[in-house]
């Protein structure tokens, strides 16, 4: 008799056959993956900014100012210093797409 194997079970074992082909060679799609994984973990970072971003407080006087205040919680932020992560986090994405 037989040993049953699910419908799932070789559906994986293909999709790991395909990934891990004749062709494959060792090293390649750790690289990939890992590229991958930053470039998820750099795209989310900067979501994140982006999204305080539009949750702080541009002050209604014309006096030009660095600072600017969360709407809910009413915290600070130095723009200096968030324009200055914005910029690192996208130089990190175009130097991952190279």
């Amino acid at each position: 008799m037989g040993r049953y194997v699910s419908r799932w079970s070789r559906k994986f074992w293909l999709m790991v056959y395909n990934v891990f082909g004749e062709n494959f060679r060792m090293g390649e799609y750790d690289v990939a993956l890992k590229r991958m994984h930053q470039y998820d973990n750099i795209k989310k970072e900067l979501d994140d900014y982006m999204r305080l971003l539009n949750k702080l407080i541009i002050p209604e006087d014309d006096i030009p100012s660095d600072y600017l205040t969360h709407d809910v919680t009413g915290a600070v932020y130095d723009l200096r210093i968030l324009k200055r992560n914005i910029d690192r986090l996208h130089k990190e994405l175009d130097d991952l797409e190279e």
